[in-house]
Order: C-alpha cells, then sequence, then structure tokens
C-alpha cells in the first residue's frame, strides 16, 4: 500500500495567479513583470520577501489562497486519482507548506472543490521529506533538493513541471496530475 503525497500550491491551487492579481490591483508600482517565472517571489518585485509574505500572509490572505483559482484541471484529475487510489488501495495524503493563519483558507479551498483526503498536514516545506509518505507531487524545487538529500535519493519524488523549475533534472516529471498514474 502506497501513500503518495500531494502539494496544494502549484499542484492543485493556482497560487500564483491569485498572488499576480492582488498585485496588480494593490501593489502595481513595485511589479518588475507580469508573470511568475523565478522560485525566488522577491526576483520579480521591488519589494523584499518579507514584505512579500506579509501581502500575501497577512494582509490578502483570503484573497491569495481561499479565492484562488484551481490550477486548469487539477480538481477533475484529483478526483480521477481518489478513485483510483481507492481501486488499488492508496492512500492519498494532502501534505502542504502553510502557516497557521492561512489553513484555515487552506482547508475550506480543499473543501471547497471536493477534495476530501484522508489525511491533511501542514509542515515546512523542507520537512516534507520526513512525514510518512512514499511518494510526493510536488513543485518546489526547494522541497525537490530537502527531499533528495533527507531521503538520500529522489526515488518518490515527482515533479509538477512548472517556469521555476526547469534546472531541476527529475527522474519524474509531470504536467498533469493524470500522469501520477503512469509512475506510481
Amino acid at each position: 500500500m502506497s501513500r503518495i503525497g500531494i502539494d496544494i500550491d502549484g499542484v492543485l491551487r493556482d497560487f500564483k495567479k491569485s498572488f499576480m492579481e492582488v498585485m496588480r490591483k494593490h501593489y502595481p508600482e513595485t511589479m518588475l513583470v507580469d508573470e511568475l517565472t523565478e522560485w525566488q517571489f522577491e526576483k520579480h518585485f521591488t519589494l523584499s520577501k518579507k514584505e512579500l509574505q506579509e501581502i500575501y500572509w497577512d494582509k490578502y490572505c483570503d484573497a491569495v489562497f481561499l479565492e484562488a483559482p484551481p490550477i486548469p484541471g487539477a480538481i477533475e484529475q484529483m478526483w480521477d486519482l481518489f478513485e483510483w487510489a481507492s481501486e488499488k488501495d492508496y492512500t492519498l495524503v494532502c501534505v502542504s507548506s502553510q502557516r497557521p493563519i492561512g489553513r484555515h483558507n487552506s482547508l475550506h479551498w480543499l473543501g471547497k472543490h471536493g477534495l476530501g483526503f484522508e489525511e491533511t498536514h501542514f509542515i515546512k516545506g523542507r520537512y516534507k521529506w520526513k512525514k510518512d509518505i512514499d511518494w510526493l507531487v510536488d513543485d518546489s524545487p526547494e522541497n525537490w533538493h530537502n527531499w533528495k538529500k533527507g531521503r538520500g535519493d529522489e526515488k518518490g519524488f515527482i515533479l509538477m513541471d512548472a517556469p521555476y523549475n526547469q534546472h531541476i533534472k527529475a527522474i519524474h516529471r509531470i504536467k498533469e496530475l493524470k500522469e501520477v498514474k503512469g509512475i506510481i
């Protein structure tokens, strides 16, 4: 029986889109680009990482996390994965890095989209490798590095393709969630 971890932002939820909408509306003078292409968001703005985190964690947490759209096709594909996992006796576990102030928004967002994971774990990205899971679907280049370092190799990590992780030469890279079934 495999335990498969699924990240939220960048895999299910389009955090980048909702965050950029907030920035366009409230902080357009700070924007250096129209699209996020780097993992370090501060490269795209005249604001520091701390200032940007205050915007999405504190000032506009609801707009960025609760009101964010899903990644196109992700919800339907996740429902399909739930059915597939139950047939295979696999367990799908939500594993996401969320600060305590935003966790309720993530839980509400998952519920709003009918994503009933058997378990939901909120843990800093650098520690996701420590969770009791066999696989992790995640978009973070940092989480990939931490998984590889913590577990000794990248076995079990499925990298969700994104502009900011192209430098990673992952064994398992997917463009859509439905591709998970062909790897596990």
